[in-house]
């Protein structure tokens, strides 16, 4: 584990030991567990800008609605129940 000096503003840091000694917890394993999920989040909202440029491209959306209507098409249609 690597070891930051970080800068903090005084209130932020009277905050931060206020809920990590009601978390029973060090500020450091405190401002340890907020970085991780902020990188996390950040993470997160990265792969879902790329599933949003991948699947909201108009060739994306124009082959899907191409291809929706193929299946439509071939679709057999029934009258009623089929016998085997």
């Amino acid at each position: 584990m690597l070891k930051l000096a970080i800068s903090v503003d005084e209130e932020t840091v009277r905050r931060v030991d206020q809920l990590s000694r009601k978390r029973r917890t060090t500020r450091s394993s405190f401002i340890r567990s907020a970085v991780q999920r902020a990188v996390m989040e950040a993470l997160e909202e990265e792969i879902g800008d790329r599933i949003d440029a991948a699947y909201g491209s108009p060739d994306v959306e124009g082959e899907t609605r191409k291809l929706a209507g193929q299946m439509a098409s071939a679709r057999p249609k029934l009258k009623g129940p089929e016998k085997w």
